[in-house]
């Protein structure tokens, strides 16, 4: 690791590296969190606040994009019409998505 990042520094900052022995060299374990409901009242989760997927999963920006999605929905329906359909459906979405 500290030769890539050598190469990437100029001379005299690659020269300044101090480098060690590695300890380990494992992943961190894959942990999937997910909060459930993903709303309380009117307060809706969205992304890492409401589900942590491990990068390995590939999943984590695409729920937090489809929760902004919902959530955009759910607002400008309430807004737009006192609908609070979408707002009361949302965690359900998530749950399913999830």
């Amino acid at each position: 690791m500290c030769h890539e990042l050598a190469i990437r520094l100029s001379t005299q900052e690659a020269a300044s590296i101090t480098r060690g022995t590695a300890i380990e060299k494992c992943l961190a374990p894959p942990r999937s969190f997910m909060f459930e409901p993903m709303r309380q009242g009117q307060l809706l989760l969205c992304g890492d606040a409401a589900h942590i997927v491990p990068v390995s999963g590939a999943k984590g920006l695409n729920l937090a994009a489809s929760d902004v999605h919902y959530t955009a929905q759910a607002v400008i329906s309430w807004y737009e019409h006192g609908d609070g359909d979408g707002v009361a459906a949302y965690a359900g979405k998530g749950l399913a998505r999830v």
